[in-house]
């Protein structure tokens, strides 16, 4: 039979099979190195120009994404410098700072000469300071204007470090200058540390530095500033001591209590001292020293507090004070205590920056961090869970909070899936939700306030399906249970007495008679029970006599729980959870096969008191 159609012809046959062998020969031809590099530029160029176009759109998170690919994919392309600084907008835009910051220190590691380095320093400082590490944006911003390529970077670098120097310490600023050494902006930095150490009553310490910037520069206009400002009359103190001002006669078993017993805050003030009275007849009931406790009336006013204080200081002379209920108050008495050497424990003070007045200070309060890690072993240890994410507020708290829970979660083996931050002004939350619900976590850690939650909690209800939530010891209030507990059912949250051995909490709820009195001054009553058994109980067990002995002491209890063992009697004495609108204690009893394995949470838990706590005193 003839074949049909061109296979009739042996010319139609070759008309099909050659155009195909020519093709297959040209397929298996391999690429030259050349061919290859013009095709990887090619498309890092197309990755380069999207990364342009979805930043100046508005799609910071499309931004990211593809400028990370290009990242990874294309480390030769010459203008990856520029992605670098696009990403970090964008970065910024999404309010994520420490993925910024991570941008930036790539950057700075592998473009040293690129045209963008001035601005990407400048933007790393700036991040610094929004999140609270402003001793480490000066550093940087006094390295800037050395390398600096312009006389506008240099220039700007100096307005920007003005607006920080004034929180620095004198020897913050001692320690940059001398990195700086005598040219540049050293001399600008010793005149501002002369200036620093006279406010902080240390002349003699002035001087030395006003000596060594003259052997170096006796010509500088900063070094004829500084000479006026020792020889200013309103900085001519007295000779430093090199002993507290009170070195003798300490009485090591007088504490003193300083709260309002009139004016305003009467019923707080009162309840304040009781729970205080309370702690020392436990302490001489278990066996302690047998203490002296008397109290001074504040009146809720600040110089009437530091007034007090200086005197009773001088006159009664006793081995610590515990007060003064509000910020305020506090703020008066820890300066002049201070100044003294004589310990101050503030258990109701909510400015967390209280105990950064100086090394007699203490707020034990102020257990972010501590909550922060507990929180992580309860996740990891106990539940069991392993893909965490964390939501939390864009401010220094918030970012130590996350930091100190994401470090402890990867300590015990577990992954932090997403870390998503909000400013303090955002009510719509969709964004955020969104980028927490693609990474499917198991817990979300939200360090947030009440008042937050109040907003986030309805949104976490509607994005989330069946996510735990983790959150501080804030949420140990009534009012958010009421709130929206019944949204927030069986999320998870510390005790405000977290800190303290159960038996202590025991006690005082045995033999605090509540009567009549309003929830605000039970709490304010713990509290001063709690931090005053945790001065006795520090003075009975070391048998000091000395303010600084104790000190070191209460910093030392403060800072590691390395003593006591986190068993289930203490866990479940530690943690709260919403359960049908209202606050009850976690069921620890169902989690005895993960102590079992676990064996004991207290590696790792230490407390710093550098967070916030809020009780509430209106």
């Amino acid at each position: 039979m003839p074949t049909p159609g061109i296979f009739k012809n042996k010319f139609g046959l070759l008309a099909i099979i050659f155009p195909v062998l020519f093709l297959l020969s040209c397929a298996s031809t391999p690429k030259t190195t050349e061919q290859i590099i013009q095709e990887d530029y090619a498309l890092a160029g197309r990755l380069y120009a999207s990364v342009q176009t979805e930043y100046s759109s508005g799609q910071f998170s499309a931004t990211i994404n593809t400028a990370n690919e290009l990242i990874d994919r294309h480390s030769t392309f010459p203008k990856l410098d520029h992605v670098y600084k696009i990403a970090t907008d964008a970065a910024l835009a999404r309010r994520d700072n420490q993925l910024a910051l991570k941008y930036i220190f790539d950057f700075n590691s592998r473009f040293q000469k690129s045209e963008y380095r001035d601005y990407m320093v400048a933007t790393q400082a700036a991040i610094l300071v929004k999140i609270g590490r402003d001793n480490e944006a000066a550093a940087i911003l006094v390295e800037l204007y050395e390398s600096a390529s312009s006389s506008t970077s240099k220039q700007q670098a100096v307005s920007s470090l003005a607006t920080i120097v004034n929180v620095l310490s004198a020897d913050q600023l001692g320690a940059i200058r001398e990195n700086c050494g005598d040219k540049g902006l050293g001399p600008y930095l010793g005149y501002l540390e002369i200036q620093s150490l006279l406010d902080e009553r240390r002349p003699r310490k002035a001087a030395e530095v006003y000596s060594t910037l003259k052997k170096s520069d006796p010509e500088n206009e900063w070094l004829a500033m500084a000479d006026k400002l020792l020889s200013d009359p309103a900085y001519v103190y007295p000779a430093e001591s090199d002993e507290p001002h009170i070195t003798d006669g300490i009485d090591a078993t007088r504490i003193v209590v300083l709260c309002p017993s009139t004016g305003k805050y009467t019923v707080l003030g009162n309840a304040f001292y009781d729970g205080a009275k309370l702690a020392k007849q436990s302490a001489e009931d278990k066996g302690w020293r047998q203490y002296i406790l008397s109290t001074h009336d504040t009146g809720g006013d600040p110089v009437l507090a530091a007034l007090a204080t200086r005197e009773l200081l001088t006159v009664e002379k006793p081995i610590a004070v515990i007060g003064g209920l509000l910020s305020a108050s506090t703020t008066s008495i820890a300066i002049v205590a201070d100044q003294y050497g004589i310990p101050v424990i503030s258990p109701t003070a909510t400015n967390d920056r209280i105990n950064e007045i100086g090394p007699m200070v203490f707020q034990p309060n102020l257990t972010g961090m501590f909550e922060s890690r507990l929180l992580a072993r309860v996740a990891i240890d106990v539940l069991l869970k392993q893909k965490v994410a964390v939501l939390y507020p864009d401010n220094p708290e918030g970012l130590r909070r996350y930091q100190a829970f994401a470090d402890e979660v990867v300590d015990l083996g577990g992954e932090v899936v997403a870390s998503v931050s909000y400013g303090a002004n955002v009510t719509d939350f969709r964004d955020e939700m969104d980028e927490l619900s693609e990474k499917m976590p198991q817990v979300i850690f939200v360090p947030a306030s009440v008042d937050e939650m109040m907003m986030i909690g309805p949104q976490l209800d509607f994005y989330r399906t069946g996510t735990l939530v983790l959150g501080p010891s804030e949420w140990n209030s009534v009012k958010l249970a009421a709130a929206v507990g019944n949204m927030l059912e069986r999320a998870l949250f510390p005790s405000d007495t977290a800190l303290y051995p159960p038996e202590w909490i025991t006690d005082f709820e045995k033999n605090w008679d509540r009567g009549d009195l309003p929830m605000e001054a039970t709490i304010v009553a713990r509290k001063a029970y709690l931090s005053t058994m945790l001065v006795m109980d520090s003075l009975g067990e070391g048998g000091f006599s000395r303010p600084s002995d104790l000190a070191l002491d209460l910093e030392s209890r403060l800072t590691n729980r390395l003593d006591q063992e986190m068993d289930a009697q203490t866990m479940e004495s530690s943690l709260r959870m919403f359960l049908g609108g209202e606050i009850v204690n976690f069921p620890i009893d169902r989690y005895d096969g993960a102590f079992a394995v676990a064996d004991s949470l207290s590696d790792s838990l230490t407390v710093q008191p550098d967070s916030l706590e809020t009780i509430i005193i209106q």
